[in-house]
């Protein structure tokens, strides 16, 4: 997808739009490739590279580097994204900035507390594909039924699975290449897995990992982004066992929800995300310590509604999407700002230089 062959026509559409209908600003997500061309295309626009995952973090700094570059702003979604950038392109250090996710909390609330279901199923949310961990959770899940039959773990998402190209370029430790098995040996055997089978063949995996415990599993596939919230509110937890390192949307609606959080994310504290208080955190790839993870939340539910609470409380005060909303629309003024002070100092500069071109020449 970074080759220009692949996005050529997008971008053209994306500029003519443009041109047509002038703005100050721009937001890219993720695509720095269009960045270049944005800015030769728009240079009065403030262009903000907006970046979601770690991919452009294990690109070449060759190739990401310039493109980075043409950024006025890179606004990433978690500090470790950022801790990357910052420690491979230092020359782009004073563009970064830190803007997480949020979550609507109208909308992901609690149960009120006669509905409250400490009985409630586990609950995943998300594409059920090989970086999610979606095997270590059947195998850590094999081991929780094993003392609590009557649990349920439910399974919310369509199969699929990443580009290989993409899980390569982001395997930087043991834990990542681990997934390389998911894939196959060839380029056959990837085409088949990725397209033709869509990521049934993993489906298969995460069910023999599972083993009996299958029979409590409730794969319910996709669902609309309405019904949602009430599957939280119905849930005892959420675990989100994944293998990259990412800190995606369902923790913030499973802490607006009320319900604690199990995540592998390897940050103790970050914005609302805390270790013990608002969040349990695991290791990765660890299935032993996930399922004494959640053996923990099932055999101490007072625990698991203090951290539900504590989650919810620090998603008022600081996890919104009003909240995030704000700190956006605050970077993209100073960074408008800025650029009408550069043109007005620049212009100035030229008016300066071309007043002492037309000073007459004095002949004595």
């Amino acid at each position: 997808t970074m080759h220009p062959a692949y996005y050529r026509r997008f971008l053209a559409n994306c500029l003519s739009e443009l041109a047509r209908h002038p703005v100050d600003a721009i937001v890219v997500n993720t695509c720095v490739q269009y960045l270049p061309e944005l800015q030769r295309a728009l240079p009065e626009a403030v262009i903000v590279a907006y970046l979601h995952d770690e991919l452009v973090a294990h690109l070449p700094a060759s190739f990401v580097e310039p493109r980075l570059a043409a950024a006025d702003r890179i606004v990433c979604v978690r500090e470790h994204i950022c801790g990357q950038l910052r420690q491979r392109l230092p020359s782009l250090s004073d563009r970064l900035e830190v803007v997480p996710l949020g979550v609507d909390p109208s909308r992901f609330h609690p149960a009120e507390k006669r509905e409250r279901r400490r009985d409630g199923p586990i609950l995943f949310v998300g594409r059920l594909s090989p970086e999610k961990g979606l095997h270590v959770l059947g195998a850590a899940f094999a081991e929780v039924h094993r003392h609590f039959p009557d649990v349920r773990l439910k399974l919310v998402g369509s199969p699929g699975m990443m580009p290989f190209a993409w899980v390569r370029n982001v395997s930087s430790d043991d834990a990542m290449k681990s997934l390389w098995r998911y894939y196959g040996k060839s380029d056959f055997d990837r085409f088949r897995h990725e397209v033709v089978m869509r990521g049934r063949s993993y489906i298969e995996a995460v069910k023999d990992a599972l083993g009996p415990a299958c029979a409590a599993t409730d794969f319910v596939g996709p669902l609309p982004y309405g019904s949602l919230p009430q599957i939280y509110r119905d849930a005892s937890m959420l675990v989100s066992p994944s293998v990259c390192m990412e800190l995606p949307t369902p923790v913030y609606e499973a802490m607006g929800s009320g319900i604690p959080a199990l995540l592998t994310y390897e940050a103790r504290e970050e914005g609302v995300v805390r270790d013990g208080t608002t969040v349990v955190r695991v290791p990765r790839n660890d299935t032993k310590a996930l399922a004494e993870a959640m053996l923990h939340m099932i055999k101490n539910p007072v625990v698991a509604d203090h951290i539900g609470h504590s989650a919810r409380q620090a998603i008022l005060k600081k996890g919104t999407w009003s909240v995030r909303a704000r700190s956006l629309i605050r970077l993209l003024e100073e960074a408008i700002s800025l650029r009408a002070r550069t043109r007005q100092l620049g212009s100035a500069e030229e008016k300066d230089t071309y007043s002492e071109d037309r000073t007459p020449h004095d002949p004595r």
